[in-house]
């Protein structure tokens, strides 16, 4: 999938690490309970609660942050994104 240029996904992904981290720590998780929840190894999750998020995908992230809220995983369907990505407001019925 190609960006659409003037947007870039940084902002998101340092974002949803910094949701992950805010949550792991007033839950009393270190990296090794985060990488069991998410399903990752520990130096993986010790680098998104370390802010290190060079080597992640939104949606990567947005599966940590759901395992870590515990809430289910939302497939993502591939293709394109949606008019809402980018920013279209959604037509009402």
């Amino acid at each position: 999938m190609t960006p659409h240029t003037r947007y870039d996904d940084r902002y998101d992904r340092l974002a949803l690490a910094n949701w992950v981290a805010l949550i792991a720590d007033d839950r009393g998780l270190d990296a090794a309970a985060v990488a069991g929840l998410a399903g990752l190894d520990v130096r993986s999750a010790q680098a998104i609660l370390d802010g290190d998020v060079s080597d992640c995908s939104v949606g990567m992230l947005d599966g940590v942050l759901r395992a870590v809220e515990r809430r289910p995983a939302v497939p993502v369907p591939p293709g394109p994104p949606s008019a809402l990505h980018a920013g279209a407001a959604p037509a009402l019925p």
